[in-house]
């Protein structure tokens, strides 16, 4: 018998022509279950002399392995005839855990075996045990780099798919300088007229007031918070819609929708909470106003700033993120309205409220503070009306909101109460009309644009507001003018969503 003493520690031999007669490696179940067996591979089977050498093939992960049971397999030279000669209740553990595949195990002093004295021909027949320990760890280590792997795998695939998908799938991109496309002769209206053919400007002067989270449910089904805009529908000068917004609800995409007519993507999700300049460099009816020598001025919410730096003459802006300020915040848009009415060198004043939105991120949809900020904002209306309809006619109000608000108070998501906004016209040239008509949130952009006889946007996809043009648009001529420059320039957009109805370039002319 062999004594532990007589084994000695590892000798780390990466030599594999040392256990070159290790040809297979049998995995066995036995009472320990988690022993693993070696054993030698078919004839010839190599002859090695001097120290004998353990062979740990485990695998590479370390851990504590043990001999457990051993033999090996001598030869008689004169008949050939092999016999296995076990050396049993040899146990050692290599407790350094610095093993690896490959790695050898050196057995000494071989003359003090009481089984088979001389060993100086001999093959390794032996097995080798995890001790539980080193096989459990082993089996999770294992596992977790599989897995770490396989994660590491999944993430990279994951990463150009998500690249892949915002780039292409969320980003509409329209250039909006290809030719016209369409069921038609090609033919050359489209070059002969311009925004320079309608006969003048429809209004002086519009004011555009952004209601954040001013969600379509309260204006129809609460009226009464709203005295005068209603009595303005009643008296016949003022004209509702009900604008559907695209995802995503948040407000800087739904800025540049209102700006642009434009459909923009869902990465404008990171700008929408960024602090930084982040110019839009797609065409707009701001670039267009300034590029034409008109002035706009603007109040609210600094995202609009951050989008459109260096375009207004006066501007003053207030923080999106400071959700517990219901009054302030709205306090320093209105305290503006009595300088700007004072003055007449510009031609749109934006105004961007966000007490609604910070009272439904804060108390909740249901809060009573709701009603009194949509009374607020009815009264913030009637004051600009009246101010401007003491020096001229001709002006437009438009009360909107950039997203809707949800049945928590929060928005970002594809509810009804999100995506549906109003969309209210004041003038005293508007007729009411009774209408409950859903139009789309990129169509204010063309009609603004018309209306200020400016270009349509490149990149709009949204069609003119009949009720609006209809009644605000000089001449019948000019009428007719416009719905063929929407036509136009819709048809330049290859991928623009046109409705089966509309016709043909040639077919609006004839009639």
């Amino acid at each position: 018998m062999i004594n532990t003493d007589t084994i000695t520690n590892t000798t780390r031999q990466r030599t594999y022509t040392e256990i070159s007669s290790i040809h297979t490696t049998s995995y066995y179940s036995t009472d320990l279950k988690h022993r693993l067996y070696i054993t030698g591979g078919g004839p010839p089977r190599r002859q090695v002399t001097g120290p004998q050498h353990w062979y740990i093939a485990g695998g590479w992960l370390p851990g504590h392995l043990s001999v457990v049971r051993a033999g090996f397999l001598t030869m008689d030279k004169n008949s050939g005839a092999s016999r296995a000669a076990w050396l049993d209740a040899i146990s050692y553990s290599f407790r350094k855990c610095d093993h690896r595949f490959g790695d050898t195990v050196t057995l000494l002093n071989r003359q003090n075996s009481s089984v088979h004295p001389k060993m100086s021909n001999c093959t390794f027949f032996g097995s080798i045990a995890y001790s539980p320990c080193s096989y459990f760890c082993s089996v999770w280590v294992s596992f977790l780099m599989k897995l770490a792997i396989y994660l590491r795998v999944s993430c990279i695939i994951a990463l150009i798919s998500l690249t892949g998908f915002l780039w292409e799938f969320l980003e509409v991109r329209f250039d909006g300088t290809q030719e016209p496309v369409g069921n038609f002769e090609k033919d050359h209206i489209c070059e002969k007229i311009s925004v320079n053919n309608i006969s003048e400007a429809s209004v002086d002067k519009i004011v555009l007031i952004v209601v954040d989270a001013f969600r379509n449910e309260f204006f129809n089904s609460q009226p009464e918070n709203f005295p005068f805009i209603t009595s303005m529908m009643k008296q016949n000068c003022g004209l509702p819609y009900t604008a559907k917004v695209h995802m995503p609800t948040v407000t800087l995409p739904r800025i540049k929708t209102l700006i642009s007519g434009s459909i923009p993507s869902y990465i404008d999700l990171l700008y929408n909470i960024g602090s930084t300049e982040y110019k839009f460099n797609k065409d707009n009816i701001i670039a267009r106003l300034k590029a034409a020598g008109n002035n706009i001025v603007f109040y609210g919410d600094e995202t609009w700033i951050r989008l459109f730096p260096k375009s207004f003459l006066r501007s003053d802006g207030t923080k999106s993120l400071i959700v517990g300020d219901f009054k302030e915040v709205d306090n320093n848009v209105t305290r503006w309205i009595d300088f700007e009415m004072a003055n007449d060198d510009w031609s749109l004043m934006i105004l961007h409220y966000l007490g609604l939105d910070h009272i439904g991120h804060s108390l909740g949809d249901k809060s009573p503070l709701i009603p009194v900020k949509l009374e607020e904002m009815d009264l913030i209306a009637k004051k600009i009306y009246k101010a401007l309809n003491q020096k001229s006619n001709n002006f437009l109000i438009v009360v909107t909101a950039d997203h809707g608000m949800s049945d928590g108070g929060s928005h970002g998501d594809a509810s009804d109460f999100e995506l549906y906004v109003p969309l209210l016209f004041l003038s005293p040239k508007l007729s009411a009309q009774n209408t409950s008509k859903v139009v789309r949130q990129v169509d204010l952009a063309p009609t603004l644009a018309l209306l200020f006889k400016l270009p349509i946007p490149t990149t709009s996809v949204g069609f003119l507001l009949p009720g609006l043009i209809d009644q605000l648009m000089p001449t019948k001529n000019d009428i007719c003018l416009a719905y063929l420059l929407n036509l136009c320039q819709l048809q330049t957009m290859r991928s623009c969503p046109l409705e089966k109805n509309v016709m043909p370039i040639q077919q609006v002319v004839a009639q």
